[in-house]
């Protein structure tokens, strides 16, 4: 299994993630599409911008397609 480290940022760069239901809401979902792919999360951090997180996925996984996959799943 691979260990990546994935930034995801707003698109408009606005203070989104001080809200507090927000990042709940975004970190809930993030770990149902995780799960359901059968990756593992195991870190997550918010910024005012984005967030990062690491997650353990299997060795053909592209880190573009699970970023691209968090993205739809949380937007």
């Amino acid at each position: 299994m691979n260990t990546y480290t994935i930034a995801l940022a707003t698109r408009l760069k606005r203070k989104v993630f001080r809200a507090k239901n927000i990042p709940r809401d975004v970190i809930r979902l993030t770990r149902i599409y995780l799960e359901n792919e059968g990756k593992e999360l195991l870190d997550y951090k918010f910024y005012d911008y984005g967030f990062v997180v690491c997650i353990k996925c299997k060795n053909n996984e592209q880190p573009e397609k699970v970023a691209a996959g968090i993205r739809k799943e949380t937007s």
